[in-house]
């Protein structure tokens, strides 16, 4: 942007590294003003220069706000001495609390508070910048998300999308990072915003025929797309002129060798129960919890998906949840979720992590979890 001699310079990133752009681009001599609320706008359209910061969800905003009337508003004081406003009354019936007013919605006349439509902040920055800086881009590749609508309403003569996997799984993921990118049906991306994204599939898409005899004829049945890449190599001509492939060592940090210690520690008694207890008593539990015409064998197949994931997982490490079976309290033998008191959340594998994570500590290094 520096180098462009650009004026206007908006930077979009998601809401946890506005502190790490903001130092990053101290290094470069360059102040970050971050855009912090609604009444920045006129502040931004009218300055004329600058670079300028605003994670994802503040420039997507909120479609509606709520509109209360004035005349009815009331004040309270609440504990901490703080003066407090609420709608009393409504407007209309001049019903009470009890009366059936909930503050938003009258139940005795009828009456609901009037909602407006209000404005995404993208609405008023469509053309304010002449470079715009999008980091984590994969988070615009949804045609229907409010937040890649919102930054695909940006213009500006300079666009740089910043990702570390454009593609995250299938190759359509890429096709509005590439849109917003190069241009809607421009030379650098012949494909138009409306119908684009079937003609884009057709070119690169790979896809399984649900049925074999569409394989060999001409007609057009069940296919399902697979998470690969036909015609890689005219891909990448379309990429080459416009994205810049950047790795760990081109930028002079050597990676950190990464070593990894397996360590496993013995089930307690109580875990190595719950774990016997929902291995046997799966099938009847997922029958008694649910509305299925499943036979046997398909509660079966249930059982590895649901019941030797996250029932297991939860076993393992919140063996005093309410959800897993224990000693059954007065009354309550016939149920699959009876009570859990006396039990603790500690298991053997918690405390041996919390000492693991102690010692770490202790010699000065970090710990993430």
């Amino acid at each position: 942007a520096k180098l462009r001699r650009a004026k206007k310079t908006l930077i979009v990133c998601p809401q946890d590294l506005k502190r790490q752009w903001i130092q990053e681009a101290k290094t470069l001599s360059i102040d970050l003003i971050e855009i912090q609320k609604r009444g920045d706008i006129r502040m931004i359209q009218k300055a004329k220069s600058g670079f300028f910061l605003i994670h994802y969800e503040l420039l997507k905003g909120s479609r509606r706000q709520d509109v209360y009337v004035p005349e009815y508003q009331q004040s309270t004081v609440n504990e901490d001495g703080d003066e407090e406003s609420f709608n009393a009354l409504c407007p209309k019936c001049k019903a009470m609390r009890h009366d059936g007013w909930s503050g938003k919605s009258c139940s005795k006349c009828g009456y609901h508070v009037w909602l407006k439509r209000v404005k995404g902040m993208y609405a008023h920055f469509k053309h304010t910048f002449d470079t715009i800086i999008v980091d984590e881009g994969v988070k615009i590749k949804s045609k229907y998300s409010l937040q890649g609508k919102a930054v695909r309403a940006l213009h500006a003569k300079n666009r740089l999308l910043l990702s570390g996997s454009p593609i995250k799984g299938w190759v359509v993921d890429a096709y509005f990072l590439l849109h917003w990118t190069l241009g809607n049906a421009s030379p650098r991306f012949p494909y138009h915003y409306e119908g684009g994204t079937e003609k884009f599939l057709d070119d690169f898409g790979v896809f399984e025929y649900v049925a074999a005899e569409f394989r060999k004829s001409l007609s057009r049945g069940k296919k399902k797309l697979l998470p690969e890449i036909g015609n890689l190599h005219l891909l990448w001509k379309l990429f080459a002129p416009s994205i810049v492939r950047r790795q760990k060592v081109d930028a002079g940090i050597s990676l950190v060798a990464k070593n990894v210690h397996r360590i496993k520690v013995s089930f307690t008694v109580d875990q190595k129960a719950n774990y016997d207890w929902w291995i046997a008593n799966f099938q009847e539990w997922y029958k008694s919890s649910h509305v299925t015409d499943l036979d046997d064998d398909g509660i079966a197949m249930k059982e590895m998906i649901l019941g030797l994931l996250w029932k297991l997982r939860l076993t393992a490490t919140v063996p005093a949840s309410r959800l897993l079976p224990g000693k059954a309290s007065p009354g309550m033998e016939d149920s699959f979720f009876p009570d859990r008191k006396g039990k603790s959340n500690y298991t053997e594998k918690t405390l041996f992590f919390l000492t693991k994570v102690k010692e770490i500590v202790d010699r000065g290094e970090q710990v993430v979890v």
